[in-house]
């Protein structure tokens, strides 16, 4: 296989358990990519393979380290515990966003819900959606217990 259309990949301990658990809520073709990825393709390759799947996927894979390429040391949530606030530097505003509004909404339901969605809508940058996530995490304990936060923790990539 040419080597100039990048590198091989591998689902990380992350990326199994977001198989897995599905954990994440990821669009179609990324779930997909993530199933099928392996080293016998690159990831250029298997992008071309999973219909529907667009750079974008893979790069979201990469980021919420799901995939590491073959050739890189073993991703840090593989090799160490990482924190809530370490685990939020690696979102997106636009996912960060989606993700917490979807899990008020699940949690607490719309009405309950109201004031941490209008917190989230109100953010005018990505730290400030991250202090949100921290308080959310801190209410989904106060309200449901440790063991929901610490799922809920697991999903943002905390360990």
């Amino acid at each position: 296989m040419d080597d100039k259309l990048g590198p091989r990949y591998r689902r990380t301990k992350a990326g199994r358990a977001q198989f897995r658990e599905q954990t994440v809520p990821l669009s179609r073709p990324a779930r997909n990519l993530l199933l099928m990825i392996d080293e016998s393709h690159t990831g250029a390759q298997w992008v071309q393979l999973v219909q529907g799947s667009s750079a974008a996927d893979l790069s979201q894979l990469i980021s919420m380290r799901f995939v590491a390429a073959l050739d890189s040391p073993i991703p840090a949530e593989d090799a160490r515990r990482q924190t809530l606030n370490e685990a939020l530097q690696r979102w997106g505003y636009d996912e960060l966003s989606k993700f917490l509004t979807a899990e008020v909404r699940e949690r607490f339901g719309l009405l309950r819900g109201y004031g941490m969605i209008l917190k989230i809508e109100g953010c005018s940058g990505l730290d400030e959606l991250r202090a949100v996530a921290v308080k959310f995490v801190e209410s989904v304990q106060k309200s449901h217990g440790s063991d929901p936060a610490a799922r809920l923790c697991r999903q943002l990539g905390a360990n």
